[in-house]
């Protein structure tokens, strides 16, 4: 018997929500295989208090992503000189 799920290309992901054609929360889900520092992996671990080592993963790179993002938006502190001030509410 044929599920109407199967058909729309709908699944359930191990967390069991709902993913379409492989995206999941407006994101493309990637397997792939990666060596990790045992050591490094143990210390994450340890202090996030993440066990599941795909939430580990997802976190580092979400924290990696914002902390160069940071650093790329500092380098451009003073590089538009004709930019007019911006308006800010004072408190």
């Amino acid at each position: 018997m044929r599920s109407w799920r199967r058909d729309l290309g709908i699944g359930t992901a191990a967390s069991g929500a709902l993913y379409h054609y492989g995206v999941f929360r407006e994101a493309l889900l990637m397997r792939t295989t990666i060596n990790l520092d045992e050591a490094l992996l143990d210390e994450a671990q340890r202090i996030t208090g993440l066990t599941e080592r795909t939430a580990l993963v997802r976190e580092s790179l979400r924290a990696l992503i914002e902390r160069e993002s940071a650093r790329r938006l500092a380098r451009l502190s003073g590089s538009e000189p004709q930019v007019k001030p911006i308006p800010r509410r004072r408190s």
